[in-house]
């Protein structure tokens, strides 16, 4: 194996105890962003197991690769983005920006991450998913196709996000929730949650109502893999027959007449719409 990189021992930064030192190039080539000169710095590393010395993968700028992690084939991370604990990036993903990457999370496939975006656990972001400014990635989560997460869009449990068309998410999706929407346009409104065993397959199978209530909240509804359609709302989380019984047992006032309107309307939504039933 012919070595593209060695390391400087003469330019070290310190991480949270881990000795990490610059890299510089010790050859010409390609990378899917720009050239590397022979000569040229890079990034930090712990040791070369850090960075394959195989394929384009580079580390730009002060971006650290420390621990058991791992960047190879045609990765690129650069600014002040940091890969840890175990992490992998690989196929052509790009991480920048002040992005973290780390337990066993993986990036890979043409997967963008910037801002201050992060994914942890056994998080997943692949194919041509997007994770930016503080979007938030853990547990068992997958993000993929051509989602782009924003704001403070919370991906957690098991939730599997997947979009062949762009969709935007400023959401929390948790538990064992399904999005795949392969044909339709689908774009989650800020504040948004779903959770539970949600099913969206289309923009049939979800509908958010907000601006209602003292607080202003968003109402979302979804349908489940059960066949049932629930409702998160607040702190309220349960099937729209329980929604109508919390309401019913509101004292009366606009509040409680608003949100049984909205109830009605919701009903006759989802018998009009069967979505992935």
């Amino acid at each position: 194996m012919e070595k593209k990189y060695e390391l400087v021992r003469e330019i070290v930064k310190v991480i949270e105890g881990h000795t990490l030192y610059r890299i510089r190039a010790v050859k010409d080539f390609n990378t899917t962003i720009k050239v590397v000169r022979k000569g040229d710095l890079g990034g930090f590393v712990e040791s070369e197991k850090n960075l394959s010395h195989d394929g384009c993968c580079w580390i730009f700028d002060d971006a650290c690769a420390i621990e058991d992690s791992t960047v190879k084939d045609d990765a690129i991370i650069r600014e002040n983005a940091i890969v840890s604990m175990g992490a992998s990036v690989y196929g052509s993903a790009f991480i920048k920006g002040y992005a973290k990457v780390d337990g066993g999370a993986k990036v890979f496939d043409h997967a963008t991450m910037t801002d201050h975006s992060s994914i942890h656990n056994n998080g997943k972001l692949f194919e041509s998913a997007i994770a930016s400014e503080n979007s938030f990635i853990c547990g068992n989560a997958k993000v993929h196709g051509f989602a782009t997460l924003i704001g403070s869009a919370n991906i957690s449990g098991n939730a599997n996000i997947r979009a062949s068309s762009d969709t935007t998410i400023e959401s929390v999706i948790r538990d064992n929730a399904i999005i795949d929407s392969p044909i339709e346009f689908l774009n989650l409104p800020s504040k948004t949650k779903i959770c539970g065993n949600a099913l969206i397959r289309s923009i049939k199978d979800v509908a958010f109502v907000g601006g209602f209530g003292s607080d202003r909240i968003v109402s979302t509804f979804f349908r489940c893999s059960d066949g049932e359609i629930r409702v998160s709302s607040g702190y309220f989380f349960g099937t729209i027959k329980e929604f109508r019984d919390e309401i019913n047992s509101m004292e009366k006032g606009i509040n409680k007449i608003d949100y049984l309107a909205i109830v009605d309307l919701m009903e006759i939504h989802f018998k009009m719409n069967k979505g992935n039933e």
